[in-house]
């Protein structure tokens, strides 16, 4: 009584979609599981940048260049933030000697993205390296 070759052929594709079954189910949740992870984190990350307000550093940059007997100082400023900032005002001071020998320079930035960096220049009529130079962002909407 041996079995016949249909009878094992019968056998063997009935068991085949039960381990084909639960590798999928396997596979669907893995791969649900993985997308679920990375859904929550970017709806973690939103909120957490949506509720952080702008932030902005500004400082001096590179090198004093001269030119026309005017001394132009590099800054940069960033937005390290969360939010946007829209008409960032930034005043730069140059004091050489004395409170009444200032200088005062002001920069205007339309739009600063979160994450953003942007960069200009001050100018002045006395060199920035025998004073004493202070930056600050002084207003943004």
């Amino acid at each position: 009584m041996s079995e016949s070759p249909n009878q094992s052929q019968t056998e063997t594709t009935a068991e085949s979609p039960k381990q084909r079954n639960w590798a999928e189910w396997m596979t669907f949740i893995a791969s649900s599981s993985i997308l679920l992870t990375l859904i929550g984190l970017i709806i973690y990350d939103w909120l957490l940048t949506q509720q952080s307000p702008p932030i902005l550093e500004v400082h001096p940059q590179g090198v004093v260049e001269i030119r026309q007997e005017q001394f132009y100082q590099p800054f940069l400023i960033k937005n390290v933030g969360g939010n946007f900032a829209e008409s960032v005002q930034i005043v730069a001071s140059l004091t050489i000697n004395s409170p009444e020998d200032m200088e005062v320079g002001e920069q205007q930035i339309s739009f600063l993205a979160a994450g953003e960096q942007k960069s200009g220049y001050f100018i002045f009529t006395h060199d920035p390296r025998e004073g004493e130079l202070t930056m600050r962002v002084a207003s943004y909407r």
